[in-house]
């Protein structure tokens, strides 16, 4: 596996400023950081708020380099969003509007990939969910998983559906796996991985509980970029 490269200036320091950013607003913890593999990987976590992959980007190891996958229309229909995308320089925008995929962004996972950097994704294709619980995957990671041979990091995000001043938010990093599959249909063999990162995604989420507070202070932030 070729070993991802290290990360420009530039990103650094937007990468420092988001982190402080995030500090001074919430109460952020990552557990286990030293599961987290020094080459290339596909990193999966649910997805409840806009804030999620601004976490990943901020919170986790600069290298191998760390990519994100984002819906296009969601993340980019604001000048202000596109601004931050842009100053960040590490979100593929994925365009799922025409259902039949989109060659180009996939092109550019690929690539990610191929030479050692990591890629974070949300398999639920949605933030629907619920604190603690997850939605079925699509099966895009199974086919993604089995043609890039890459392995697979469970990442589970916990307090970010509510966001508020001082709200506490966890991530906890799982275990990594390269899922496996025997002999059958593609179809078969995708559906097979997509449940084996089901299973590590769930058991990596911890379950959620919130404390009560006294007071829900800036309140706004749950909507900030939506």
């Amino acid at each position: 596996m070729k070993r991802g490269r290290g990360s420009s200036t530039g990103f650094l320091l937007v990468r420092g400023l988001l982190r402080g950013l995030l500090r001074l607003l919430f109460r952020v913890e990552v557990r286990g950081p030293e599961r987290i593999p020094t080459e290339g990987y596909i990193l999966v976590a649910n997805h409840l708020n806009w804030i999620d992959g601004f976490l990943l980007l901020a919170m986790l190891p600069s290298t191998p380099r760390l990519y994100v996958l984002a819906d296009k229309h969601a993340i980019c229909k604001t000048w202000w969003k596109r601004w931050i995308v842009a100053a960040m320089g590490r979100v593929i925008t994925i365009d799922r509007s025409n259902g039949h995929g989109d060659g180009s962004a996939m092109r550019t996972v690929y690539r990610v990939l191929g030479r050692g950097d990591a890629l974070a994704l949300f398999p639920e294709g949605s933030t629907d969910g619920e604190e603690g619980r997850l939605l079925r995957l699509q099966r895009g990671i199974g086919a993604l998983c089995l043609r890039s041979g890459r392995p697979v990091l469970p990442a589970g995000l916990s307090g970010v559906s509510e966001l508020y001043w001082g709200k506490e938010i966890t991530l906890t990093v799982g275990q990594t796996f390269t899922p496996t599959s025997v002999e059958s249909t593609m179809a078969r063999r995708i559906d097979d991985v997509t449940g084996q990162v089901q299973r590590a995604l769930e058991q990596t989420l911890p379950r959620y509980a919130e404390k009560p507070v006294a007071q829900k202070r800036m309140r706004w932030l749950t909507d900030l970029l939506k």
